[in-house]
């Protein structure tokens, strides 16, 4: 069984119990029982909710109640030592009537009473009722707590209990947060242990068994962690213990109804417990890994080594940023807040180790008995004896992850025949991990590879700094400064605000706060508003990519920071990169909040964005941008010309290999002003400016031939109700639907064009007929830039200036017929969606097409006819954004221009 739910009281008022909500614990079977005591007085309602793999025999999968029906029991998890306990209960008198777990538990506390507990190892939460007299409920937790239990004590003496905290949230009851338990989660991450987020809602502890008696509670701690001891056995006795009982602990959970794996972190721990698991099962062990970002990929290659050393059939998978999207989801199978950033590619690895196997052996509690969970202020937790013991967090994040996504999930090292005794051998600590970790590698020396023998270089805990800078950006934003989360008044909006600012910028790195922040409000929504966990997601397979288990993965490092029409140039040089190779990585090196990143967030193969303070100076920028590589250690470094970045980072980075820089088509337009001093705006490198940046692109990265790739920007799905909303409007909106941009040039302001002659085009647009509609986009900062363009739409308009994401915008451009852009994003967001495009230039970005978009969609205007300014691409003195008199040229352009452009571009063009 994977759930227990249950109910114990006076036996006039029998309530119903919420057990469907426990399906996603168990999804196989569940179900209630109603057991009354002897005296008629109190009555137990107890449910399971089973998952197969849980259970080694059909006849354990319902109640299991006494020949008479007195006691009945209702278990979640598994007791390792079973047979072992069932020869002793058979010697002791005891009949057993089918080989299941919980009937052991039972007959054990016929013979033992309260004290079975002490005699069970393994990982279990359980409710047992002994309906003897006037009746007793017994609730019990294992020695570490892998297994939750909820309850809830009423005013009329009755007692709830269920594995989720959803499942006692009773309609009638208020919801209320325990202050105490929201502070300490705002200061640690996670609320207190023994404590829950709401009031009037207690856990079991863990090593502890709570009994119900006449409407009491009694509390009893059957478990402590022992002492560390400073006197230590000789260290060849040690290690020969620790591998006898490590041999018992894997043999102990090889059992399921379906095949067994083992998941290998990179760490000495794991790769222990799969050279174990190997020997106990027939033919090669499945081995699955997970890393978190391009800073994992060190451990995922450690991983993969050791599983060729192993001859396992390995998987490794590497979370991407679009990873994102789950955080509803995972936040809500919690019961409570835990902010660890280990949580979602905990349930990526088991759900995509859930088709080849029923349970997974993991190395957590190895180290010192402080997990091997990679998220360090959740590994472990000082106990009042002094050695660290495993934290609850993270057990309840494993349990939670793998649990939703209908995988069992042992732990050899929290045998409890083996964690007791090593907390015994390690004398503090920090000296006791390092003692723990040699030992490991001492006793298990002739059975692990040569590079485990290594002491391992830990990387960081996650990239949840990159990632809230660039897919999770607008998730964060949508969340935190939504108005209903201000009107929780847990967080002042104005700090929160700027946190979100200085982060997103890089001025500052709040990963960590407005990741906990995230996870809170998250965790609200679901549990306090609706009392019910989100649904199971049905695709991830975008939020994860497979890595090859023949090589290495090859990092790229990409430094781009321009805007973002120059970075979507590279999309398809990298989406077919990806295509061609799943064996790379690429980290790209952008501009801070210009909406770059954006565009390949969460693209295979880019896994990680990291943004360059531009407002720095030059050897300062030099400096931090050459660290951040360093650190990383790319095998391949390359970068935009404009960017003016990558020769002295290169010599100062450990990248293998500098490929070079790869010339954008400003620099072809700049040769073309020193070649032809005449004025040429149509001469023919201009024209393949775009494809040539693109071939170059995919030569210097080995992607093959640079064919044009249209883009495929996915929304992120807290962008649904903006999007829907979006479009429900437009479907009321007269048709042919015009995409208006006015954004662009709002950083250089000499690029931008007179917003009254873009007024007035819009208004001589719909009086013609040319256009039925009229859709405003832009960011956040053109909101206020708009107003005289809504006057001009009125009722035929609508206003989503800063509403959106890119992907956003490039859905809703989808809906659209035609599209009106000044130069920057929104035009290559325009073509990427296939629209027809009439763009206003400048008199320094003249090219008629682009290699996304054909010659029979795109149709530019430009001044430069009228330009009498010698700027580029003249004779190529001054960049293309220094020509002080462009504004001037770019008024030039009249509305007349624009509504016969437009209108000639959708005579040629098949309007959907």
């Amino acid at each position: 069984m994977s759930g227990i739910i249950g109910w114990t009281g006076p036996a006039r008022a029998i309530p119903p119990l919420r057990v469907g909500l426990l399906r996603r614990r168990g999804p196989h079977d569940h179900g209630t029982e109603v057991h009354h005591s002897r005296s008629g007085r109190t009555a137990a309602v107890l449910g399971p909710a089973r998952l197969a793999a849980a259970a080694l025999s059909s006849a354990g999968d319902v109640r299991t109640a006494s020949p008479g029906g007195s006691i009945a029991i209702v278990l979640d998890g598994r007791i390792y030592n079973s047979p072992e306990l069932r020869s002793e209960l058979k010697r002791l008198g005891e009949e057993f009537s089918a080989g299941t777990e919980p009937e052991v538990v039972l007959r054990g506390y016929r013979i033992w009473g309260d004290a079975v507990v002490e005699h069970l190892h393994g990982l279990f939460a359980f409710a047992l009722w002994d309906g003897r007299d006037d009746g007793r409920l017994v609730l019990a937790r294992d020695k570490f707590g892998r297994k939750p239990l909820y309850f809830r004590h009423d005013a009329g003496n009755a007692l709830w209990f269920a594995s989720e905290l959803t499942a006692l949230l009773d309609k009638g009851l208020p919801r209320e947060v325990d202050p105490f338990c929201l502070r300490h989660y705002l200061e640690h991450g996670y609320p207190p242990p023994g404590r829950c987020m709401l009031r009037g809602y207690r856990m079991v502890l863990p090593g502890c068994l709570l009994a119900w008696e006449g409407g009491r509670l009694r509390r009893k701690q059957y478990w402590r962690p022992p002492d560390g001891e400073r006197g230590r056995p000789p260290p060849r006795a040690t290690a020969v213990g620790l591998q006898e009982r490590l041999e018992e602990a894997v043999k102990a959970r090889l059992g399921a109804r379906g095949p067994v794996g083992a998941i290998l972190w990179g760490g000495v721990g794991s790769a222990i417990i799969a050279a174990l698991m190997a020997q106990g099962i027939p033919g090669p062990p499945p081995t699955y890994t997970v890393c978190f970002g391009v800073d994992g990929l060190a451990d995922a290659e450690r991983a993969r080594q050791t599983a060729l050393r192993l001859g396992s059939r390995h998987r490794a998978i590497i979370v991407g940023p679009r990873a994102g999207r789950l955080m509803p989801f995972v936040a809500s199978q919690m019961d409570e807040p835990i902010a660890d950033p280990w949580a979602i590619p905990t349930y990526l690895l088991c759900r995509r180790a859930r088709d080849e196997v029923a349970a997974l052996l993991s190395g957590h509690g190895s180290e010192g008995s402080c997990g091997e969970s990679k998220s360090a202020p959740f590994a472990c937790a000082p106990s009042a004896s002094g050695p660290a013991v495993p934290a609850e967090p993270v057990l309840t994040t494993v349990d939670r992850m793998s649990t939703a996504a209908d995988v069992e999930l042992r732990m050899p090292f929290l045998d409890e025949g083996l964690a007791p005794w090593t907390m015994s051998v390690q004398g503090s600590a920090c000296r006791g991990r390092l003692a723990i970790d040699a030992l490991l590698r001492k006793a298990m020396r002739d059975r692990l590879p040569p590079h485990m023998l290594r002491p391992r270089r830990r990387g960081r805990i996650a990239p949840l700094d990159e990632w809230l800078r660039s897919e999770w950006r607008e998730l964060d934003r949508d969340v935190l400064l939504d108005p209903g989360t201000r009107w929780r008044g847990w967080t002042d909006q104005d700090q929160v605000r700027r946190l979100l600012d200085e982060h997103c910028t890089g001025r500052a790195s709040h990963g960590r706060r407005l990741h906990q922040l995230l996870v809170l409000e998250l965790w609200a929504r679901s549990i306090l508003d609706r009392g019910q966990a989100e649904p199971r997601p049905a695709d991830v397979d975008d939020c994860m990519r497979d890595l090859p288990a023949d090589r290495p993965v090859r990092r790229v490092a990409v430094i781009a920071p321009a805007g973002i029409g120059d970075t979507m140039r590279l999309t398809p040089a990298i989406r077919r990169l990806g295509a061609s190779d799943q064996a790379v990585s690429v980290t790209l090196y952008v501009a801070p909040d210009s909406g770059s990143d954006q565009p390949m967030a969460g693209l295979p193969p880019v896994d990680r964005h990291v943004p360059i303070d531009l407002e720095a100076r030059p050897l300062a920028r030099v400096l931090r941008l050459a660290r951040d590589i360093r650190r990383s250690a790319p095998d391949e470094l390359v970068s935009t010309w404009v960017s003016r970045l990558a020769g002295p980072v290169g010599l100062l980075s450990r990248a293998k290999n500098r490929r070079g820089w790869v010339p954008q088509w400003s620099w072809t337009m700049r040769l073309a002003g020193a070649l032809w001093p005449g004025r040429l705006p149509y001469d023919p490198p201009q024209k393949g400016a775009g494809l040539y940046d693109i071939s170059s692109f995919c030569r210097l990265l080995g992607a093959g031939d640079g064919a044009p790739t249209a883009l495929q920007f996915a929304p992120p799905i807290w962008e649904d109700r903006a999007l829907k909303a979006a479009r429900r409007r437009m479907a009321e909106l007269e048709r042919p639907l015009l995409a208006v941009g006015a954004a662009a040039g709002r950083a250089i302001r000499q690029r931008e064009y007179p917003l009254d002659l873009m007024a007035a085009a819009v208004d001589r647009l719909l009086r013609e007929g040319v256009a039925g509609s009229v859709v405003l986009l832009g960011d956040g900062a053109s909101r206020r830039r708009v107003e005289s363009l809504a006057e001009a739409a009125g009722r035929q308009g609508l206003n989503l200036c800063g509403s959106l994401s890119i992907s956003g915008t490039a859905a809703v451009m989808r809906k659209c017929d035609a599209a009106l852009v000044v130069d920057g994003g929104l035009l290559h967001v325009a073509l990427a969606s296939e629209l027809p495009v009439v763009a206003l230039y400048g008199p320094t970005e003249v090219f008629p097409s682009d290699p996304r978009g054909g010659t029979e969609r795109f149709k530019a205007i430009s001044a430069f006819e009228q330009c009498r300014c010698r700027c580029l691409p003249h004779r190529g003195i001054r960049a293309r954004s220094e020509c002080r008199q462009q504004a001037q040229c770019l008024a030039r352009i009249l509305p007349e221009r624009i509504v016969a452009a437009l209108a000639a571009m959708l005579s040629t063009c098949a309007v959907a």
